[in-house]
């Protein structure tokens, strides 16, 4: 019989190419795990474009605690997009342990600059994740459905 890990995985692998295309600016590149005290997490991330022409930007972040179920997140970035920056903060309230999945509440405030239009995004993330140790060490499969609120040039709109 399968097992609920294997099922877990096969249904986020499965998901990736039959779930229709997200009309989606930023990424969502993070679990529910929260950053624990003393440590922090210094990470520059790429993001391809691949629809509406072609581009990529770069994204530079910094993970920091604040208790010990919250940490926050600072970022900055650029490239196709001019310019972007902002802050988010992520509250664990059920964290990866034993077989339950870790359940976090990502909400941020993002900036930025494309071209002639300023743009201003109010986020609210769900995400669950489950780590799993392998023969080939900790792979972590993490699922999200951002809810955003964006603004540009004074004229917003609603996605998911």
């Amino acid at each position: 019989m399968f097992s609920a890990k294997k099922i877990f995985s096969l249904v986020c692998l499965v998901s990736f190419f039959i779930l229709p295309l997200a009309q989606a600016q930023f990424t969502l590149s993070e679990t529910s795990d929260v950053v624990k005290a003393g440590d922090y997490y210094l990470g520059l991330t790429p993001q391809l474009k691949l629809s509406e022409g072609s581009g990529g930007n770069f994204n530079l972040n910094l993970d920091m605690p604040l208790r010990e179920d919250i940490s926050w997140r600072g970022f900055v970035g650029g490239g196709d997009i001019d310019f972007f920056g902002g802050v988010a903060a992520k509250w664990s309230p059920f964290p990866d342990y034993g077989k339950q999945p870790g359940i976090a509440f990502r909400a941020g405030l993002t900036f930025g600059r494309e071209q002639t239009e300023s743009f201003t995004v109010y986020r609210i993330d769900p995400i669950v994740s489950k780590k799993y140790d392998t023969e080939y060490g900790f792979v972590t499969p993490y699922g999200s459905l951002p809810i955003s609120w964006t603004n540009i040039n004074s004229k917003s709109r609603t996605q998911t």
